[in-house]
């Protein structure tokens, strides 16, 4: 389960929880709405197909509906540690498409890091911008250490490997508790994983 998935969750929760607490009468709708009603040669082949059916539902305004469950100190950490285990494994991810070349490196931030970086031979200008005119020349810059080559095949395999040893902690975390997945969450952040 990830974050959005539980956030949906939470988000469902809290809302049939504001949707039991309202009256229908305070709201000025008619609880128990009259049922479509057939006139003619229908009206008793349909009373005799439904016989009680239809007098047995009805809506009691009085009953309140309470949400099912209750978050307890366990749930709230076990959110918490699943939160935790997305972001490392987001961070992972984007580890891994940068080392095998899939994006690129930050965009230098002080004059001497451009030069730097201009001077070290790490950016590439796209071909077919190289003599293209422009009021600022570093707009196609792309800021990428050319030694480095895209691997998509590296990354997805790297990433199916992540995306094992992420749902392994997962079902530690959930079936084990939250100081198991607490202790397995922090041996995921430290491995190595290529």
């Amino acid at each position: 389960m990830n974050k959005e998935m539980l956030q949906a969750l939470k988000f469902y929760q809290q809302r049939a929880a504001e949707l039991s607490s309202t009256v229908p009468e305070a709201q000025g709708c008619n609880p128990t709405p009259e049922p479509y009603k057939r006139t003619g040669m229908f009206a008793k082949k349909e009373k005799d197909m439904y016989n009680e059916r239809n007098t047995a539902i009805s809506v009691n305004p009085s009953i309140r509906i309470e949400p099912a469950t209750t978050f307890n100190a366990i749930e709230t950490a076990q959110d918490h540690l699943i939160e935790r285990l997305s972001d490392a494994t987001e961070k992972k991810l984007t580890a891994a498409q940068k080392t095998f070349g899939l994006i690129d490196d930050d965009r230098p931030r002080t004059p001497q890091s451009f030069i730097d970086r201009i001077l070290g031979g790490k950016f590439q200008i796209p071909e077919d911008r190289k003599n293209q005119y422009t009021y600022d020349p570093t707009d196609y810059i792309i800021w990428r250490d050319p030694s480095i080559k895209k691997d998509q095949a590296g990354f997805d395999a790297a990433r199916t490997a992540i995306s094992a040893a992420s749902d392994e902690v997962m079902d530690i975390l959930i079936v084990k508790g939250p100081e198991a997945g607490l202790a397995e969450i922090n041996a995921f952040k430290a491995k190595t994983i290529n």
